[in-house]
């Protein structure tokens, strides 16, 4: 009985540890997305060209699409991601900018 109970101890705590790795994983992979896209972010002036980001997104092989705000994506844990999202106006220059995580 003893041992048995040493055997389930041992199972549960695998299963614990295994969890805690999955968990601690998902949430650095969210924080490093996040402080690239603010990084992202951050660099692109407002009053500044929208092509010039484009053309960094490009250069180091940044996901985006452009839509009512252009939108820079980095992949995250499992399905989630962190985005920046710029706006320009008629010209293409930039208005606003920020970022935020995308959970799915």
């Amino acid at each position: 009985m003893k041992r048995l109970l040493k055997v389930l101890a041992g199972v549960a705590t695998v299963i614990i540890l295994g969890l805690a790795a999955i968990i601690a994983f998902a949430r650095y992979g969210n924080w490093h997305a996040e402080q690239k896209a603010r990084a992202f972010c951050d660099a692109i002036p407002v009053g500044s060209g929208i092509s010039i980001a484009i053309a960094r997104a490009e250069n180091e092989r940044v996901l985006w699409g452009q839509g009512r705000f252009y939108t820079f994506f980095f992949p995250g844990s499992f399905f989630d991601k962190a985005v920046c999202e710029v706006g320009v106006d008629q010209r293409g220059i930039v208005v606003k900018k920020g970022s935020a995580m995308a959970y799915d």
